[in-house]
């Protein structure tokens, strides 16, 4: 119970909004790699307490908008299961965060020109509102087309 409050008490200090850039997301994927780095001697409480410290710092670095969401999520679960059973929840947050890792060093291939006035690709775990340029689209059905109801016309 002590380790499950002393988790979450962590949570409100990591709410800073810090402009995500490449350079910040594979900041916070490296500091996740290293935290993940088993150390001899360690118990799963101790090991618990690090992944969260080094949570709460790539919180700080991401922001909510930026995939701190799923940080704080992970943070929460970890913290609820570590009372009972804190091997599994160091194993569970461990995985949780080898996965969030790749995904914060992930960046898309683009293959060809965005049309003009398209916003980039959101990255992976993030959320951000976009505005697209107003388009037209002409639809004109040919000889044979069908209709919604699949019938021909």
């Amino acid at each position: 119970m002590l380790l499950s409050i002393a988790l979450l008490a962590l949570l409100p200090t990591c709410f800073l909004e810090i402009p995500s850039t490449v350079s910040v997301r594979e900041d916070s994927a490296r500091k996740l790699t290293e935290a993940l780095t088993r150390r001899e001697a360690e118990s799963a409480a101790q090991r618990l307490a690090r992944l969260s410290q080094v949570v709460v710092e790539v919180h700080s670095g991401l922001g909510m908008e930026r995939g701190g969401w799923m940080l704080t999520s992970l943070l929460e679960r970890a913290a609820s299961r570590a009372d009972r059973d804190a091997v599994g929840a160091v194993e569970e947050l461990s995985e949780q965060l080898a996965g969030l890792a790749g995904d914060l060093r992930f960046e898309p291939l683009i293959e060809a020109d965005l049309p003009l006035g398209f916003p980039a690709p959101t990255p992976v775990h993030s959320i951000t509102r976009k505005t697209y340029p107003t388009y037209r689209m002409a639809n004109t059905p040919s000889k044979g087309s069908r209709g919604k109801s699949g019938k021909k016309r």
